[in-house]
């Protein structure tokens, strides 16, 4: 349902990384939105600021007046509770990230990151209390295919985000909270093809290109595949997620 996305502000005037950024954060289901330069941030989050679930900060960009509106949340003259994640370059010294580290930056990213990067870090930030989805935190960008039954009918889709407790499923469907759904899908590598009962937690709106994105909590799991999810969201958790100073 609409009202379970979670809304992130970026602050952010390079029309590249603004589509990126829009693109790949629309396609994983949250809500974002953009401001233009330092003086338009603080408006929003004065406005609206108990209702943005992440912050995002270009620190490369000079339109956004970065150190001082850290300052202004650290020092609780602006106030913001959310986490903030910082856009940096691909490398930064070390006096740079602890600097941050001070500010209470819960992470960075840089323009180097891939797509799988960028989305795994700031879902990771966004779901690290698991009782925000009812989904364990830990969330692995895939692309896989799987087959799944709703309303008694098979369907086709493809699982975006996995972690060992759920899954974050696309398709054209339109399914309520609390649906029952069956699934069937292969880990990268497999030999067989899993098998998993699960609930729908959450369905955001529809894209704009005509597809919707579904979080689903599984409630059943055979042991063998459960075992086989846990070391593979691990395997994958250990490739994807890299230093704060990455």
């Amino acid at each position: 349902m609409a009202n379970e996305q979670k809304k992130i502000l970026i602050g952010l005037d390079t029309i590249f990384f603004k589509v990126l950024l829009s693109d790949l954060l629309g396609e994983a289901g949250h809500a974002v939105s953009f401001a233009k330069d330092s003086g338009r941030l603080i408006e929003i989050i004065k406005a609206h600021g108990a209702k943005i679930d992440m912050l995002i900060l270009d620190m490369l960009d000079a339109n956004i007046n970065g150190y001082p509106l850290l300052e202004s949340i650290k020092e609780g003259a602006l106030e913001f509770r959310s986490p903030v994640i910082v856009i940096t370059a691909v490398s930064e010294p070390a006096s740079v990230v602890q600097r941050l580290r001070t500010l209470g930056v819960a992470s960075m990213i840089s323009r180097s990151l891939t797509p799988e990067e960028i989305i795994l870090r700031i879902n990771n930030l966004l779901y690290s209390n698991a009782s925000a989805m009812d989904v364990p935190s830990m969330r692995i960008p895939v692309s896989i295919p799987v087959e799944f039954t709703f309303d008694g009918n098979k369907h086709e889709g493809t699982i975006l985000n996995l972690s060992d407790g759920g899954a974050y499923i696309y398709s054209p469907l339109i399914m309520g909270r609390d649906a029952q759904v069956g699934l069937r899908f292969s880990l990268p590598g497999g030999r067989r093809p899993m098998h998993a009962r699960g609930v729908i937690k959450w369905s955001p709106v529809q894209s704009k290109t005509g597809g919707r994105g579904h979080g689903v909590k599984f409630t059943w799991l055979s042991d063998a595949d459960a075992n086989m999810l846990k070391a593979f969201v691990e395997k994958e958790r250990v490739r994807y997620e890299g230093p704060l100073d990455a």
